[in-house]
């Protein structure tokens, strides 16, 4: 008689990487929020101002910013910093979109407000990190 046997179990393995992962699709899907929210309320509600380039810097990953000055139609004078911009020169006037709420949430006018490719963008991202942490968590066969 033949003896039968009975199927392996499956069980979950748990690998550190793919806690790294979830915990860098967190970070991801975190800084995908703050920059699609940021551009979706400068689309809604923004207002257009000219402000004044007060400074232009690049730092050591290469990313460079401006610093700018703007008053909002309440009158008041704003300094804020950005990278969202495509020209800008220290010294020159540019147009900005800001929040009327939070001033200091603005970029510069030439600069996309679709946040629709940032969501895909970032959306893909935490999608690819969710699923290569799927794959190191990967069942294994025990007898």
């Amino acid at each position: 008689m033949e003896e039968v046997q009975e199927p392996a179990k499956r069980r979950w393995r748990f690998e550190p990487v793919s806690a790294v992962l979830l915990f860098i699709a967190l970070v991801v899907a975190v800084a995908g929020w703050v920059d699609v929210k940021d551009s979706y309320l400068l689309k809604q509600r923004g207002e257009v101002a000219t402000a004044t380039v007060l400074d232009k810097t690049t730092d050591e990953h290469g990313t460079t910013r401006i610093a700018v000055r703007f008053v909002t139609r309440d009158g008041a004078t704003v300094r804020a910093r950005t990278e969202n911009y495509k020209h800008a020169q220290k010294g020159e006037p540019i147009e900005v979109v800001y929040d009327p709420l939070h001033p200091q949430r603005m970029q510069a006018a030439d600069w996309s407000l679709d946040y629709w490719k940032s969501a895909v963008v970032f959306g893909a991202g935490v999608l690819g990190l969710l699923i290569a942490a799927a794959f190191k968590f990967r069942r294994r066969r025990s007898s």
